[in-house]
């Protein structure tokens, strides 16, 4: 079962990424690239089975990113790819922060 919800989380998660990009453009991979960020790093607490390989969930998110990146790497250039990375950096950032505050 855990790798019939690895397949379709793939389609979901990379489908996404794409029909963003369409509907919204570069601002949308923007977006994209926050909501994955700190999607992916809570994910990644929980351990699943896949093909008898333990992984965290947070993985297939996570690589969404990527493709999010190439297609701003491709379209718009270096400066708004290395952009995302530091919008990404600074979500998780400050995610990490809240999440101290929440604990406590």
């Amino acid at each position: 079962m855990n790798e019939l919800l690895f397949v379709f989380t793939i389609i979901l998660c990379f489908s996404t990424t794409v029909i963003i990009y369409k509907k919204m453009g570069k601002t949308g991979l923007f977006i994209w690239v926050v909501l994955a960020s700190v999607i992916s790093n809570i994910q990644t607490v929980k351990l699943v089975d896949l093909f008898g390989i333990e992984t965290a969930l947070g993985t297939v998110m996570y690589g969404s990113l990527f493709l999010a990146n190439d297609i701003l790497s491709e379209n718009y250039g270096k400066k708004e790819a290395i952009k995302t990375i530091y919008l990404g950096f600074l979500a998780m950032i400050i995610m990490t922060i809240f999440m101290g505050i929440s604990l406590l």
